[in-house]
């Protein structure tokens, strides 16, 4: 439960003026990134390995919505690769 409310208290700070972030996408996928690595909110718990590795595919699918080879896929390629990663080690 603590996880899900993490991933919409980040939608509520990409809807701020300082953090706006205006895509759908990178939206979900900064919100499924922290899901699964805790980098904003440091002190929730880990996922089951169950739900790692299906938030972890979400992840995969909101990057790969992005259009391919642009800026924004650049821009978060390295943690795609820590989601690809994470996937293949569970």
């Amino acid at each position: 439960m603590l996880n899900l409310l993490a991933h919409e208290m980040l939608h509520v700070k990409q809807k701020s003026e300082k953090y706006k972030v205006e895509d759908k996408n990178e939206r979900e996928f900064q919100a499924y990134y922290e899901n699964l690595f805790h980098k904003e909110f440091p002190l929730i718990p880990e996922l089951s390995l169950f739900q790692q590795k299906a938030f972890g595919n979400k992840a995969l699918e909101y990057y790969n919505r992005m259009e391919e080879g642009s800026d924004l896929q650049k821009k978060y390629a390295k943690q795609k690769e820590e989601v690809e990663q994470l996937i293949e080690n569970l």
